[in-house]
């Protein structure tokens, strides 16, 4: 069993890779756009989102242009919702080639250049919004807030001089170890399509989708990584919680999640200057190894219930187990 997970683990990581390292120009016009949806892309050649196209007001407030008025402007404020109506190209204008007209209701409608809307409005879609705020959130406090939490677990272990007991009843378990190794896979995927196909990751913004399929090869294999990293995040939970009492199973995780994120953040960084893919085969490498030499707890204590190796004297509590 543990030969065919590290195969299909391997399988994983190879594809991954390989596609990380090669990827052709992506035709995203059959990705999952209608025909009227391609005809409506016409007047904004090389774009990504189309007529009829909600967007919500992210900056506190921005201006459009009440065209054909000269000079006059109506403003947004930050949470309003507003719809795509208009394209128009202007190969004389060298910085805002690209206008749009967005429409609040019927009788609140104006102009801005394209450039303004991708930086003061964010899509409506619920996945969008997520890798909006995903993007802009500062992961690096997300980080320090679960070391913290870790080190104040751990003083709270040692005042109660329970910190050998935690260390005796490690639990058994192989998927937080994989979470990990997934996580960095997902790093090393997201990075990749920012190197080699930004222009998939920019469509994908525009238009989401939870599926990994009808999408290109290397989106597909980062939308899967975090389907899987779910599944591993649940198999994490109900593993642990089996094997260990409560506060034991919630250090776990914690630790669980902050090696993860410190995972993802260092292959995303190094991905960025092409180390990280040698670098995830080794990860990788040492973890299978890590998993073959770990010695499995066949057993466990009749009078304190810690885990045990081997039949004999227990080492928390000196009970002899036969």
């Amino acid at each position: 069993m543990k030969w065919c997970m590290d195969g299909l683990l391997l399988l994983f990581i190879g594809v991954s890779l390989f596609v990380g390292c090669y990827h052709s120009s992506s035709d995203l016009t059959p990705w999952s756009i209608t025909e009227i949806e391609s005809d409506s892309l016409e007047p904004a050649v090389g774009k990504y989102f189309s007529r009829n196209a909600n967007f919500e007001v992210n900056k506190d407030s921005v201006n459009i242009e009440n065209l054909p008025l000269k000079d006059a402007y109506i403003t947004l404020y930050k949470g309003e919702h507003v719809v795509v109506a208009d394209f128009i190209t202007n190969p004389t204008y060298t910085i805002d080639s690209v206008w749009v007209k967005v429409a609040l209701s019927h009788d609140v409608q104006g102009w801005l250049p394209e450039r303004v809307l991708l930086q003061s409005f964010v899509p409506t879609d619920s996945v969008s919004q997520l890798i909006h705020q995903f993007s802009h959130l500062r992961i690096f406090y997300l980080l320090c807030v679960f070391t913290l939490f870790n080190l104040l677990l751990l003083y709270y272990l040692k005042r109660r001089n329970r910190l050998h007991l935690f260390f005796m009843k490690q639990a058994n378990s192989v998927y937080p170890i994989l979470f990990c190794v997934v996580a960095a896979c997902s790093a090393v995927l997201y990075e990749s399509i920012q190197l080699f196909a930004p222009d998939t990751w920019q469509f994908f913004y525009f238009n989401p989708t939870l599926s990994p399929f009808k999408v290109p090869l290397l989106l597909g294999f980062f939308i899967g990584s975090l389907w899987l990293l779910l599944i591993l995040l649940i198999a994490s939970i109900d593993d642990l919680f089996r094997q260990v009492d409560t506060l034991t199973a919630f250090f776990h995780l914690a630790s669980m999640l902050a090696c993860a994120i410190y995972s993802y953040l260092f292959f995303v960084f190094t991905t960025s200057y092409y180390i990280g893919f040698p670098l995830l085969i080794v990860f990788v490498a040492l973890a299978i190894s890590y998993l073959h030499k770990k010695e499995a707890y066949r057993y466990i204590c009749g009078k304190c219930g810690c885990k045990m190796k081997r039949k004999g004297i227990c080492q928390h509590c000196g009970t002899l187990n036969r």
